[in-house]
């Protein structure tokens, strides 16, 4: 059987393709398996080792760090009187649970069929189930990211309330002009409500700013945004390609208005298997931005305690992550694949973090 010139699977009769590996002849393979390092999930959450399925996190809450709320000379010490007393400056504290889960890709190869395959077709198989499992992680943390009840009821707000604050004029992202900068303006009340919440421990550089390529298009195309590259010649050039730059190719520059911006390319199919074309979508909502702190943004916090930490934590079980398996079935004579990753994605600082929706109106 020839080579099939429509999509189907592989099999032992139509995997050797006559004169793949003739000296004449162009050897091309045409993949679209991406490096799992280049995913950009991978970068918005940090991944913490555990010894044990399930655990729990400690969170000290904020508020106690700067209660004062009495006359400042209620905590007047006199000379000559005992040192106050009193528990009232206790900080209150809760252990979060997590738990981490299973994932696995599966497949498998018959012996004929790899004998038969003129191409490296165990490669390229592996290669798929990572980009699926890396696929698949992107889909866990967006999930979870992007559901509102995951958030404080503070932080989720649309564009349009988020640029209207404190009675200036809101509206949505594609309206922002150079006289009223609506995609600033939601970007600074965004880290403000931040800031406040976290006591000014996480500031407006510390945060990052994570859209979809549609949304960037978007953005790029408002006068707004078309002004702010006007006035900056280093964003300018990243969005020419004269720098280098993540954002560039869809007209943003890798910051915007001094926060970090990650444009999240990663895209899930929707279809079912063998339709062609297939349909896909963003793993990134189109109409809703994310704020976090990305891993390293906050480091190592000052105090007495290390307190480095990010919005998102990984917890991964036993170093279970981007596991490859092979095994090989002597009686049936076929060879199982698969990669499975062990563990939880959890919002571990929900203070942190903030949504902006329905950006575009």
């Amino acid at each position: 059987m020839a080579f099939p010139n429509t999509t189907a699977f592989p099999g032992q009769y139509d995997v050797y393709i006559p004169n793949f590996g003739a000296k004449d002849r162009a050897n091309l393979i045409i993949s679209y398996a991406r490096d799992p390092k280049k995913f950009a999930v991978n970068g918005l959450a940090t991944r913490t080792p555990t010894q044990t399925e399930n655990g729990n996190f400690l969170f000290l809450r904020p508020e106690a760090l700067a209660r004062v709320g009495q006359d400042p000379n209620y905590y007047l010490w006199q000379d000559g009187q005992n040192f106050p007393t009193g528990n009232y400056n206790a900080q209150d504290y809760r252990a979060v649970p997590y738990q981490c889960v299973r994932r696995a890709t599966p497949d498998y190869l018959g012996d004929l069929t790899k004998e038969q395959a003129v191409w490296p077709i165990e490669e390229t198989k592996i290669d798929s189930l990572a980009h699926i499992m890396m696929t698949l992680r992107a889909v866990v943390y967006y999930t979870l990211m992007l559901n509102p009840v995951n958030h404080l009821t503070t932080h989720v707000k649309t564009a349009t309330q988020w640029s209207s604050l404190y009675g200036q004029t809101g509206g949505g992202w594609n309206q922002g002009t150079p006289e009223n900068p609506i995609i600033q303006r939601t970007i600074r009340n965004v880290a403000d409500v931040i800031r406040q919440d976290t006591l000014a421990a996480v500031d407006y550089h510390q945060l990052t700013l994570v859209i979809s390529v549609p949304a960037a298009i978007n953005m790029a195309a408002s006068s707004e945004i078309n002004w702010y590259l006007a006035q900056s010649r280093f964003a300018l050039d990243q969005t020419k390609g004269d720098n280098k730059s993540q954002n560039g190719n869809w007209g943003l520059p890798d910051k915007l208005y001094g926060m970090n911006l990650i444009v999240d390319p990663t895209v899930r199919t929707t279809s079912a298997r063998l339709v062609v074309p297939g349909t896909f979508t963003d793993v990134m909502e189109y109409n809703t931005a994310l704020f976090v702190a990305a891993p390293g943004s906050l480091g190592d916090n000052t105090g007495q305690v290390n307190s480095g930490f990010s919005s998102t934590h990984m917890f991964v079980y036993r170093g279970k992550e981007m596991v490859v398996k092979q095994k090989y079935m002597d009686y049936d004579e076929y060879t199982k694949y698969g990669i499975y990753e062990h563990y939880a994605m959890q919002m571990v600082a929900p203070e942190t973090c903030g949504l902006a929706t329905s950006l575009f109106v």
